[in-house]
């Protein structure tokens, strides 16, 4: 898996899971450090490590949206690739 494609998943899921930490960069210490603090902490620590990891206008832009929006953003993508010919 890329880097693109893990944060891609990261953003959608708002869950960071061991199949991303390679390509991400972080390490298992921090992994286990926060699957041992409470759920609302960690939905704030994967927030701040989203926008953090986020290093090109479209990916905090990617970061900042709520899902109604990805949904949206991704039936325009869809709709502007879709080739009759396939």
């Amino acid at each position: 898996m890329t880097r693109q494609e893990a944060f891609l998943k990261l953003c959608k899921t708002r869950t960071l899971s061991t199949d991303l930490l390679k390509p991400l960069g972080i390490n298992h210490q921090a992994f286990v450090a926060l699957v041992q603090v409470p759920q609302q902490m960690r939905n704030r620590i994967t927030e701040r490590l989203i926008m953090r990891l986020a290093t090109t206008r479209e990916e905090r832009m990617l970061a900042r949206m709520d899902d109604d929006a990805k949904q949206k953003a991704d039936e325009v993508l869809n709709w502007l690739t879709f080739s009759p010919n396939n």
